[in-house]
């Protein structure tokens, strides 16, 4: 049951129930119960009509721009306010993020500059791939286990190959 639907179980006049037991039975928090949302202000609602039709416009602009916009618009608001509609509309600016990760056309991954714990792939049984990571870990790390722990490998080699 969702917690708007057990929220709307509770039944603040009842006389044999208390709230708060009536809350506790029903794991919500009883400020949920007393909580009515605030309506939404003319002012924000103009300057969100005015993000949207500048958004349409200039869709790379972020909350500084956008800022400085309705500032020269004659609407004084602070950034935080602008990022806040903004979320609340749904809107980011649009720009190219950074490609780091993806490599360019024409370049592949050379099997020296692949990470250490990249494993290979090992088409292993259930029964065998234990004995298949640990030969890995010990190529990349140079042993498996120390002490007391030391794991001793029966055929290595012949487990992933």
């Amino acid at each position: 049951m969702s917690r708007a639907q057990r929220q709307a179980l509770v039944e603040p006049r009842a006389v044999d129930v208390s709230v708060r037991r009536q809350c506790q039975l029903l794991d919500i928090s009883r400020s949920s119960v007393y909580y009515r949302p605030k309506p939404a202000q003319d002012s924000d609602l103009e300057l969100m009509r005015l993000i949207d039709d500048e958004y349409l416009r200039r869709p790379f602009y972020g909350s500084r721009r956008m800022r400085a916009y309705l500032n020269r618009l004659g609407h004084p608001v602070n950034r935080k306010r602008v990022q806040r509609l903004m979320r609340q509309m749904g809107l980011h600016a649009v720009y190219p993020r950074p490609r780091t990760s993806r490599p360019g056309e024409g370049h592949r991954i050379y099997p020296y500059l692949r990470p250490a714990t990249a494993a290979p792939f090992c088409p292993l049984s259930a029964a065998a791939l234990p004995e298949c990571w640990n030969v890995i870990c010990r190529d990349s790390i140079g042993r498996v286990g120390h002490g007391p722990f030391d794991v001793r490998l029966r055929q290595p080699r012949a487990a992933c190959h």
